[in-house]
């Protein structure tokens, strides 16, 4: 999944969209396809399952991830994650009810890249926002910033705000430049 962002607020298991289990490379020409599923787990909010060999550069997701009672592996971005996560953000809350496990601002479960268990990369190219309150994660996979931060292309280490992102510095979270985005004077 290369290029994509994602911006929404789910309720309570209308989960896992834009793809259920992402396997190699993708590149999406609409920018959301929602699935609904009864289970609860993965959710992401961009993708509910990474699988090794799945790759996910220059994206984000905004929205909000909310799970029942008992969920699993809950990420802002990708639930579960065995695959390649490069100059990726997310902006939303995850919250769960009771018994809930593996929940991660980033990721919900598994690891950047590799089997689940390892690191292989570093973590410092893919972010999310630090949660402020009644939010307890599971996990810290990634690099959890304040949201002034967030809004901050020195932030960013290493992305491409010269070709593939922007940000009205100060006022807003990076964007995608194929999204046409203009910061206010």
């Amino acid at each position: 999944i290369v290029h994509c962002p994602f911006s929404a607020s789910l309720p309570k298991s209308v989960i896992r969209h834009i793809t259920d289990r992402q396997k190699g490379p993708w590149k999406p020409n609409s920018s959301t396809i929602l699935c609904q599923h009864h289970e609860v787990r993965p959710i992401g909010g961009l993708v509910g399952h990474n699988e090794a060999g799945g790759r996910i550069m220059d994206c984000y997701a905004r929205g909000n991830v909310l799970g029942d009672e008992g969920s699993q592996r809950l990420g802002g971005l990708v639930g579960y994650n065995r695959g390649d996560m490069i100059n990726c953000y997310a902006s939303g809350d995850i919250s769960a009810g009771k018994g809930s496990r593996d929940l991660g601002g980033l990721i919900g479960g598994g690891s950047l890249v590799g089997d689940g268990h390892r690191f292989e990369i570093p973590a410092s190219t893919c972010y999310y926002l630090r949660p402020v309150e009644n939010i307890v994660l599971t996990n810290s996979i990634g690099f959890a910033l304040w949201e002034e931060d967030l809004k901050k292309r020195s932030s960013f280490i290493g992305w491409d705000f010269e070709n593939i992102w922007m940000i009205c510095e100060g006022r807003d979270y990076p964007r995608l430049r194929w999204e046409g985005m203009q910061c206010p004077p």
